[in-house]
């Protein structure tokens, strides 16, 4: 008892010490539990959020895989014979045929009206085939990015909320291919207004030029882009070539759908023409397609196009061991470029060198992700 009355202070300071220790060693514990629960948490929710992205990049390569085969694929085949029906150059061929097989049939002035007629047809046909191509490739990759953005934001909606799956609101399977049926209106459709408007930008740029004016590979070149830029300075929109100004489909055309067999079920693809979510879709559709960064886009395909084409004509040239023929000569191969341009997508370089772009990735990749917001 003396040695502690004689250390009292001494073992208060000390018991102080502890205590406050102790007590700093606990707060200190706590913290760094927090601290890992924290950190475990955050670890937990970058691996989910990790994970999503992942999902979701899955998602959007699946989806533009889907729009470059099966859709594309079924499309085409529409777009080219119509195209070649309303383009077709058999009539006047024949009878250039017939005054070289019997020259007394047709007079000098009667051929070079033919030659020049064919010559505006054959480029018209060919920068025809080239810019519908390049509109249908883009149209299907904004379809069915939309689509595909809002399927998948009516599916996290419906699990977010746990709603039984017999009550969630989900797009339809008739619903998807009603709203993907519009891709009918432009070789149905669009394509006579853009023929025409193609036409007048042909005639402007090759009415000057002779038949026997000499062309290169670059003179090619140059004649497909002052098309481009004739089409571009005179018409409106890109949009009346794709959609209809009403928003709404015919009968023939849903009958006549990629989408829709036979004519059974029209009137119920029909009804959801009328359907709220239908009109958000497609109003959200038409902004896209009017918007400039489209039309950025469609520029630059069409400039892949057209140097695919010259590449073509390299090919040809070099077989002729010449840089430089009369305009003539080439119009024959000018207009059978349209065959090659309009072929299926799998065996198509023009349409693998399009959708290879990484302008073309970017700009799907904001069309798709363009409403991920909207989720709850």
């Amino acid at each position: 008892m003396s040695w502690i009355r004689k250390h009292r202070k001494k073992l208060l300071i000390t018991a102080g010490v502890a205590g406050v220790g102790y007590i700093c060693y606990r707060c200190i514990k706590a913290h760094y539990t927090r601290v890992q629960q924290g950190e475990a948490q955050l670890s937990m929710m970058r691996k989910a959020e990790l994970r999503a992205e992942s999902q979701m990049q899955s998602h959007f390569q699946v989806v533009q895989q889907i729009s470059d085969t099966s859709a594309l694929s079924s499309v085409l085949p529409h777009l080219k014979s119509q195209l070649f029906d309303q383009i077709d150059l058999s009539d006047l061929t024949g009878r250039l045929f017939q005054g070289k097989d019997s020259p007394h049939m047709l007079s000098a002035k009667e051929k070079l009206e033919l030659w020049e007629n064919l010559k505006i047809l054959s480029f018209t046909r060919a920068f025809s085939s080239l810019c519908s191509l390049s509109l249908m490739v883009l149209l299907m990759r904004v379809q069915m990015n939309v689509l595909a953005r809002h399927v998948y934001i009516n599916t996290a909606r419906d699990i977010s909320v746990m709603r039984p799956v017999d009550q969630r609101g989900g797009l339809s399977m008739k619903f998807q291919q009603s709203y993907l049926a519009f891709a009918e209106y432009l070789p149905h459709e669009g394509l006579h207004k853009l023929i025409k408007d193609i036409k007048s930008a042909v005639e402007e740029v090759l009415g000057v030029k002779t038949l026997r004016e000499s062309c290169s590979v670059e003179d090619l070149r140059q004649i497909f882009a002052s098309i481009m830029k004739g089409l571009r300075f005179n018409k409106t929109t890109w949009l009346v070539y794709m959609l209809p100004r009403e928003m709404k489909l015919s009968f023939e055309l849903l009958s006549k759908s990629m989408s829709v067999d036979g004519t059974a079920y029209a009137n119920e693809y029909l009804s959801f023409q009328n359907d709220e979510r239908m009109q958000h879709i497609l109003e959200e559709t038409r902004a896209i397609l009017d918007s400039k960064e489209f039309e950025e886009i469609l520029v630059l395909s069409v400039a892949i196009m057209i140097d695919q084409v010259a590449v073509g004509f390299e090919d040809l040239y070099q077989g002729w061991k010449t840089t430089s023929i009369p305009l003539a000569k080439l119009i024959p191969h000018v207009a059978h470029s349209a065959e090659s341009l309009l072929d299926q997508p799998d065996n198509n370089r023009f349409i693998q060198n399009v959708i290879n772009n990484p302008e073309l990735q970017s700009f799907c990749a904001m069309v798709y992700a363009a409403g991920e917001h909207q989720i709850d």
